[in-house]
């Protein structure tokens, strides 16, 4: 989908949408110039988001709302808990025999949960970095039926938030393709 310009218009449409898109032009580059005088003081002022930044999908802009939100991350017992922390747990129905997989709770902060989601579809996607992460939704998504992108969305956002905390606690480098390391490295032993 390409940018739409005013030239391209015939001339009658260009003279009414014209001012629109000027004034769309000028907030977008407001836009712009605000993110970069806030990544700087995201990066230099906090240790932590530039530690959770690793992470190649992970801008200033994620990793800030994660440490304010989260506020202290020894807040949780195990790193899994930032799923449910965040609403990106799918909700339980036991009935006798029955356990149908349902939607997930979004209980929690809603917008740590769409930046979650957002850096999860972007890691599925063509143009994502190559990780275990991204692997393992492309699997999930390929065994998940006809709702699988939906659903692997979800799982990859909320490993996502298990992985931010991880690397927030432990202080760890983060190794995209870890997995694939641990085999190669048992091959070369065998």
């Amino acid at each position: 989908m390409g940018v739409l310009r005013a030239e391209s218009l015939p001339p009658d449409v260009q003279r009414v949408w014209e001012p629109l898109l000027k004034e769309v032009e000028s907030l977008t580059e407001k836009i712009k110039d605000r993110d970069r005088e806030m990544e700087p003081l995201a990066r230099n002022d906090d240790p932590e988001t530039a530690l959770l930044q690793q992470v190649a999908v992970i801008g200033f802009l994620i990793a800030l709302t994660f440490v304010l939100t989260v506020e202290d991350k020894d807040r949780f017992q195990k790193g899994r808990d930032i799923g449910c922390y965040v609403g990106l747990r799918p909700r339980r129905s036991d009935s006798g025999q029955s356990q149908p997989q349902l939607r997930i709770t979004k209980e929690g902060d809603p917008y740590l949960r769409t930046m979650l989601v957002q850096g999860a579809h972007y890691i599925l996607s063509r143009r994502g970095p190559e990780t275990d992460l991204k692997r393992w939704g492309l699997r999930l998504a390929e065994h998940g039926g006809k709702r699988g992108k939906k659903k692997a969305v979800v799982a990859v956002a909320r490993k996502l938030g298990i992985l931010l905390h991880r690397l927030w606690v432990t202080g760890e480098v983060y190794v995209p393709l870890r997995n694939r390391n641990l085999r190669m490295g048992r091959k070369k032993a065998a």
